[in-house]
């Protein structure tokens, strides 16, 4: 049974919550372009939360900092890479370098 907008639907919870309004738009922007409705979006969450008997993602404290990259030579820029994934040979390693020249350029 599908809950419409002109009869009231007994059925359906209600969920209020407070979200950063940029947040939200940024949300909102990306499942309209999906096609999707913020409320299946989270039903969606929620029924992934029941599958998964908690967060349907790893929810931890960062071991190590972020590292700004803006701070770095491009040796210690590669040698950042290095220690994660082999980026090399990847679309993201071009990005992030891209990122950095441009980055490197603007100082």
């Amino acid at each position: 049974m599908k809950c419409h907008k002109v009869m009231r639907c007994y059925h359906c919870g209600n969920l209020y919550a407070r979200i950063e309004p940029d947040v939200k738009e940024k949300a909102e922007s990306i499942l309209s372009t999906l096609g999707i409705p913020a409320s299946s979006a989270i039903n969606m969450f929620y029924k992934q939360i029941i599958l998964h008997r908690g967060l349907p993602f790893e929810v931890k404290i960062p071991s190590a900092r972020p590292v700004d990259i803006s701070t770095l030579s491009e040796a210690e820029f590669n040698e950042e890479l290095e220690k994660g994934y082999d980026l090399k040979q990847s679309f993201i390693y071009d990005r992030l370098l891209f990122s950095y020249s441009k980055l490197k350029r603007k100082d």
